[in-house]
């Protein structure tokens, strides 16, 4: 695992050793500088991820280092140490050199270590968001190509279809992969254009705000700081979801914290989070199984949106999740009281392109709409592992899906 390199420059020896023995048991390389102009030489020979600089040093203020280091390196997060009265070098800092965090001498030891790993993680999301984009931008590229040519490919896959039923296997999974990029591209843009720079600005003003104005209550301003961190903590948790939609090979799978995490990015939906009552019972200790994490959120999160669709107009909306163990199955249960299923419907579910619901365009209001592909989908993802989905309905009550996944894989 790559270590991040860390820069800490000051004009005081011992200061700079004891900012050395703080930092000395956390994953990262360090260098130490005297003053900006032996800073900066470092940055031209080593590519560093942190600068921490104080501001009242000889020659070149940590002002005017951290100015330059914007410029030259803008990447490079940025942290200034100051005294107590140096306000006017702290307001310097945030609107000339974009620093991330200004902290005021002396600084606890565990403050200091837990604002390094703030700032660095800070540092990896910026660049895994870059990494991310290209990607996006390639891929997009890619399907405005294959758009050129749609109307001709599903005359050629529709025919294929009516020979084959792999061949028809083969165009619902191409759609679905299509689904996902589009997914990941719209998730990318937003947080690329929205949430990257303005909670750094934000967090510094606040902070600023605090130190200028003694009599605002702290209380207050500290609940506006710890917004911003779960506003951070929503944006990893995207990255996160990010990467392991596009991650294709198998991997231990923990089905409590995947079904977990991924309810809780659903809550992205204002209807699912104000709306409906959730109930979840997350069996402990949960056998770990192997498969590809997208196999299994996206058969789960469209069960998921299949309920909350059936619920649309039911005066009691509640969803029931539930998973346990029970003869070398993992159970998976989601319980809705919606309008419920014709039983004469039911063995249609898992077909191809079978939906009750109005298709987009001929809906009325706020109808939910259906492209049928949700739960066939889910039953073509899910069968490569064994999982059997049962069907439990009643009209006007509600629906019970069940899934079965085997802990043990035929061979």
């Amino acid at each position: 695992m790559k270590k991040h390199k860390v820069l800490l420059v000051d004009d005081e020896v011992n200061i700079l050793k004891a900012l050395r023995r703080t930092l000395s048991r956390e994953p990262c390389e360090l260098f130490t500088a005297s003053g900006g102009s032996e800073g900066v030489r470092i940055m031209e020979k080593h590519p560093i991820d942190l600068v921490v600089s104080d501001q009242m040093m000889p020659g070149m203020t940590g002002v005017a280092f951290l100015q330059q280091i914007r410029k030259r390196w803008p990447d490079t997060i940025r942290i200034m140490l100051t005294g107590q009265s140096n306000i006017d070098a702290a307001v310097s800092a945030i609107n000339d050199g974009e620093v991330y965090r200004f902290l005021t001498k002396p600084i606890e030891n565990e403050d200091f270590r837990m604002t390094i790993r703030s700032a660095l993680r800070h540092r990896d999301l910026i660049q895994e968001n870059r990494r991310l984009m290209e990607r996006i931008e390639r891929q997009n590229t890619q399907l405005m190509e294959w758009n050129e040519h749609l109307e001709e490919r599903v005359r050629e896959r529709t025919e294929a279809l009516s020979k084959s039923e792999e061949k028809r296997r083969e165009m619902e999974l191409e759609l679905l992969q299509q689904a996902k990029l589009a997914d990941i591209g719209m998730l990318a843009s937003g947080i690329a254009h929205n949430l990257k720079n303005p909670l750094t600005v934000l967090s510094g003003r606040l902070q600023l705000i605090q130190r200028i104005n003694p009599d605002i209550e702290k209380e207050k301003v500290d609940i506006m700081l710890r917004q911003v961190d779960a506003m951070n903590s929503i944006i990893e948790n995207m990255m996160h979801k990010s990467r392991q939609e596009q991650e294709q090979d198998e991997q231990l799978l923990d089905l409590n914290k995947l079904l977990s995490d991924e309810l809780t990015f659903f809550e992205a939906n204002l209807e699912f989070k104000h709306k409906i009552n959730k109930e979840y019972h997350f069996a402990e200790n949960l056998p770990a199984i192997r498969g590809v994490y997208s196999d299994f959120s996206q058969s789960l999160m469209n069960m998921v949106k299949n309920a909350m669709d059936a619920m649309h107009d039911s005066k009691e909306k509640k969803l029931t999740v539930r998973t346990d163990v029970e003869d070398g199955f993992i159970r998976i249960v989601l319980s809705d009281t919606g309008c419920g299923i014709p039983q004469a419907h039911i063995p249609k579910l898992f077909s191809p392109f079978f939906t009750t619901k109005p298709v987009s365009g001929k809906q009325q209001g706020d109808e939910p709409t259906g492209t049928g592909l949700g739960l066939s989908s889910a039953y073509q993802l899910l069968s490569p592992y064994g999982a059997k989905i049962a069907v439990e309905s009643e009209e006007g009550e509600g629906t019970t899906f069940t899934v079965r996944i085997p802990l043990e894989r035929e061979a």
